[in-house]
């Protein structure tokens, strides 16, 4: 998303969030921590990417937590346990 331009970043982004809510709000957070990591002048690339991936398998356990309809939360359990498998990490 990041090497798009904007209009192509809406699109594809949109085109994301619509198919599976949870897993473009998780890389929604993910990339908003990259950037914020990017202007604290941090790492933000390589080991970095791991922290902000870190960070966004955090929301989703926090949103997981939250009081959902079934499916989100089941959403959000399918999610977390495919993000945090020992192969991706």
């Amino acid at each position: 998303m990041g090497q798009l331009r904007e209009t192509e970043a809406i699109i594809w982004l949109n085109k994301y969030l619509l198919e599976n809510p949870v897993e473009g709000a998780r890389f929604i957070v993910q990339k908003a921590q990259q950037m914020q990591d990017y202007l604290d002048g941090k790492q933000y690339y390589d080991k970095g990417e791991m922290a902000a991936v870190k960070k966004s398998i955090d929301f989703l356990r926090v949103l997981g937590s939250k009081r959902l309809n079934e499916d989100l939360k089941q959403q959000c359990l399918a999610s977390l346990k495919q993000w945090t498998e020992e192969r991706v990490l």
